[in-house]
């Protein structure tokens, strides 16, 4: 998942890159017709009234730029093209100016190819993505015997056992078990450590299961009886009037305690 993540990060980058190029090449086509444009104005025909009538009649300013409508030739904007020395379009470049590789097609094919790459890897380097049918093939037993190397025990249908060594993307066959006593006591073997394993589960489940009933069985805490709350009461109210006549009593009690008790002894 972050590998999945972090190409479609990428791929929003690359596309959002070529996005902002296209639009600033438009942005500046449009600018560059706008300036030739203004540049050249069409000319204003001749007048068919003649200079007399012109001296007479008042002057009539001329129209803005911007309400003048005029169309131009195919002709006429190469040839100007060609006159001002613009650059000629570039075949390696997009209808916006942009090299191809900054296009989001390019974004895209190039998220997909890392893509591509990664599952080709965890093909490579992760064999338990690999499914498999359990009813057919079964991994009974398997045992690491180095860091890249490891030897499983596979077994075909009922009465078939094939010993194979795996070491990184290869696998080898080892040995072949069909006769019926080793295929029985194999049998017998791998359903006696799965028993064990499951008595061993069942336990560890039954011992969290009595401590879980053991806290259950502790009683709640019980709210204080009348008796505590009366002397919690009594004893806030004696502290908190803050009356010199109580803590003078007090010590008056105090005092005469105290010589009874020496008498006494």
């Amino acid at each position: 998942m972050i590998v999945l993540s972090v190409c479609a990060w990428v791929g929003w980058f690359v596309a959002s890159v070529g996005a902002d190029g296209e639009a600033a090449a438009s942005r500046a086509a449009q600018s560059n017709v706008g300036v030739s444009l203004t540049e050249h104005e069409p000319p204003v025909p001749p007048s068919s009234v003649s200079s007399a009538d012109l001296s007479e009649r008042e002057p009539v300013p001329p129209a803005p730029a911007e309400s003048r409508t005029f169309r131009r030739s195919e002709s006429f904007q190469t040839r100007h093209a060609s006159a001002s020395g613009a650059p000629e379009a570039d075949p390696g470049r997009g209808a916006s100016g942009l090299p191809w590789y900054r296009s989001g097609m390019a974004a895209t094919a190039a998220v997909l190819g890392l893509i591509y790459l990664v599952y080709r890897m965890a093909r490579r380097y992760v064999p338990g993505a690999v499914r498999t049918d359990h009813s057919v093939l079964t991994v009974a037993a398997r045992t690491l015997v180095g860091p890249k190397q490891s030897v499983a025990l596979l077994q075909v249908g009922r009465r078939r056992y094939v010993l194979v060594g795996i070491s990184g993307d290869r696998m080898t066959a080892l040995s072949e078990l069909t006769d019926a006593d080793e295929v029985a006591e194999l049998a017998a073997g791998i359903l006696t450590k799965s028993a064990a394993a499951a008595r061993s589960f069942e336990k560890d489940l039954a011992g969290a299961g009595d401590r879980m009933a053991r806290y259950e069985s502790v009683e709640p805490l019980r709210p204080e009886d009348e008796a505590a709350r009366e002397l919690r009461a009594s004893s806030g109210a004696s502290g908190s009037g803050g009356s010199v006549e109580a803590l003078l009593e007090r010590l008056e009690r105090r005092a005469e305690k105290r010589p009874r008790k020496s008498a006494a002894a």
